[in-house]
């Protein structure tokens, strides 16, 4: 795993080990690998905090979608692109993702923010903007 590890964090009932990557400009999970916990990998490399934001949510809910069997890959697509992802859920599957989500994003946000100020060189703030 290239990056660095800020933690361990719970998501949904799954421990995970967020790594952050100041050269990426984007985000990956990873299940089980040979280390022992899931990993999730955000990338740090672009200015702006909404950004960051976004690749986190993203990850934290593709990541509850496909553990609880609701992403799908199209059986077509021959070079595995990751664009071919399908989601099929419900409603109480989209608020059990909201959920592990929101959750998962309350525990890591404030290490994420802390090292993302490192990367950018700006002085660490209450208020994330």
């Amino acid at each position: 795993m290239s990056g660095k590890s800020i933690g361990i964090f719970e998501i949904g009932y799954d421990r995970t080990e967020v790594f952050v990557d100041k050269d990426s400009y984007d985000g990956s999970f990873t299940f089980l690998p040979k280390e022992g916990y899931s990993q999730i990998v955000i990338g740090l490399a672009n200015n702006s905090w909404m950004d960051i934001l976004q690749i986190v949510l993203h990850e934290a809910f593709e990541f509850a979608f496909a553990k609880s069997g609701c992403r799908f890959d199209k059986s077509n697509d021959l070079g595995n692109d990751h664009s071919g992802y399908m989601f099929f859920f419900n409603h109480p599957q989209f608020s059990n993702a909201c959920g592990i989500s929101a959750d998962f994003l309350y525990n890591v946000n404030s290490k994420l923010y802390s090292e993302w100020c490192k990367v950018h060189k700006k002085k660490v703030k209450g208020k994330q903007e």
